[in-house]
């Protein structure tokens, strides 16, 4: 029998999350072993600690550590690194490595309805980490964007780092 893995998410708050039950339930059916757990924590700092000290396998990062999360990395990959955010962290060969996957996620959905995102105008609501991270993705496959936020000078660094003209 294999060593069962540990995946997290961590944010905060933290313990209203449905991704537990959601990630064990996946995990079961695919008879896979593994288990995922919240963690609570205070900040990054915290919550990166905690990461090494459970040998988790890989983590999901949510509010408000997506962004505060990214210098205790050791890699960031390309596309995290122009969303300015991380949602996912896995450690490889003793390091740790950042992914922001919520982009695929927003694209992916649209595109799997068979809605081409070529051209067509999109409003994006807020601009924190998943929002940057939508916009980057529609942006990515086409669509023109337009990111509505409660203040000016995020959605203007949420344009910026879409590539959209502000």
């Amino acid at each position: 029998m294999s060593e069962t893995k540990l995946f997290a998410v961590t944010g905060n708050p933290i313990l209203h999350s449905k991704s537990p039950c959601m990630f064990n339930n996946a995990f079961e059916s695919m008879n896979l072993e593994a288990r995922y757990i919240r963690i609570a924590a205070d900040s990054a700092t915290e919550a990166i600690y905690l990461f090494n000290k459970t040998e988790l396998s890989g983590m999901n990062v949510t509010a408000p550590f997506k962004e505060d999360i990214m210098p205790f990395l050791d890699i960031i990959d390309d596309d995290a690194q122009k969303i300015g955010s991380v949602n996912t962290v896995v450690k490889k060969d003793g390091k740790l490595i950042g992914y922001n996957t919520d982009h695929y996620g927003v694209a992916n959905s649209i595109i799997e309805a068979d809605i081409s995102l070529k051209d067509i105008n999109a409003v994006v609501i807020g601009a924190g980490g998943a929002g940057k991270a939508a916009a980057f993705g529609l942006v990515k496959n086409g669509a023109k964007v337009t990111i509505v936020n409660r203040t000016l000078a995020k959605a203007k660094a949420a344009a910026q780092t879409a590539r959209l003209q502000i």
